[in-house]
């Protein structure tokens, strides 16, 4: 199956380009960049030396890379499902990296070899590179990956036959089957109450910030699985005055890039490792006042981060 690389690029010229320097030269896929435009007479500048930084990369590879400018600015509530449905018209799977985001350079390794062998099979609608978990939780998983009904997106791999079911406006939200189904649709009442009350919230704001929420909703609509991997493989570097969601650097989400070791030890069983997916919720998301403090107490500096090598 044909695969590409896709980066998403606003404001971030020095990101995008170490990005674009940490793709492995034996890793032998297109690239495929899509450009902001900007948003404020402020931005035009700091766009600008993104469209500069991508052009001289283009000129490099020309075979390899394609890039589009966006003529008005959409956000990335809007921008990253159009720029992962214009690299699907032409691709069969796509590895997805935004700008403040640096893989290591054994997730493309990763997310090439499970794009291969999930690539027919429909309980599996994405590939993360992240891992949160604390790191003796982590470790306690035996194969490479794990299964999730978690989607986490700072650098991951989906496929046409799962994209094709993204649902933006939530248009499900009105069927019956929905509202019969939706108290189950995730794991647990608080849980579904959550993924449930801010789905609404979303149908009713189609320009609301966030795009990844929807695709959790649409997975969940779907009984799909996400992939996660053993160890975090990629970091998230934009936790600044750029950032539209991570402004504030919590520990929990400041994990370094480790490497993935090789050759992969897959999972003998299909199942979603719900503990894992509860200590995710309970501690990261949940809006209960123990997780709110708890986050408020474990802010960090990024800069004291160092990836694998």
């Amino acid at each position: 199956m044909s695969y590409v690389i896709l980066l998403t690029a606003y404001k971030r010229a020095d990101a995008i380009r170490r990005i674009l320097e940490s793709i492995p030269q034996h890793i032998d896929l297109p690239i495929m960049i899509s450009i902001d435009a900007p948003k404020r007479e402020v931005d035009k500048p700091k766009v600008a030396m993104v469209v500069g930084v991508c052009e001289e990369f283009q000129k490099e590879h020309p075979a390899r890379v394609t890039l589009r400018q966006l003529s008005y600015n959409h956000g990335s509530v809007l921008g990253i499902p159009s720029a992962i449905s214009w690299a699907l018209e032409s691709y069969e799977g796509v590895i997805v990296i935004e700008d403040d985001c640096m893989p290591h350079p054994s997730f493309f390794a990763f997310c090439v070899e499970l794009l291969d062998r999930y690539k027919f099979d429909q309980r599996i609608m994405m590939i993360s590179g992240n891992n949160f978990l604390p790191t003796e939780m982590a470790k306690k998983w035996p194969a490479s990956y794990f299964f999730s009904r978690q989607t986490q997106t700072w650098g991951w791999a989906t496929w046409r036959r799962a994209w094709k079911c993204y649902d933006h406006d939530l248009t499900m939200l009105d069927s019956k089957e929905y509202q019969l189904v939706a108290n189950g649709m995730y794991w647990g009442s608080g849980i579904d109450r959550h993924w449930n009350k801010l789905a609404q919230k979303q149908k009713a704001n189609a320009n609301s910030t966030s795009w990844d929420s929807r695709w959790m909703t649409t997975m969940a609509a779907h009984a799909g699985l996400a992939i996660v991997p053993q160890v975090n493989l990629v970091r998230n570097f934009g936790f600044d005055a750029d950032s539209l969601h991570t402004s504030r650097p919590y520990s929990c989400f400041i994990k370094p890039a480790k490497r993935m070791q090789m050759p992969l030890i897959h999972p003998q069983m299909m199942t979603p490792w719900l503990e894992a997916d509860e200590w995710w919720f309970n501690y990261n998301i949940s809006k209960n006042l123990y997780s709110r403090l708890r986050r408020f107490c474990l802010r960090t500096n990024p800069l004291n981060i160092t990836d694998d090598e």
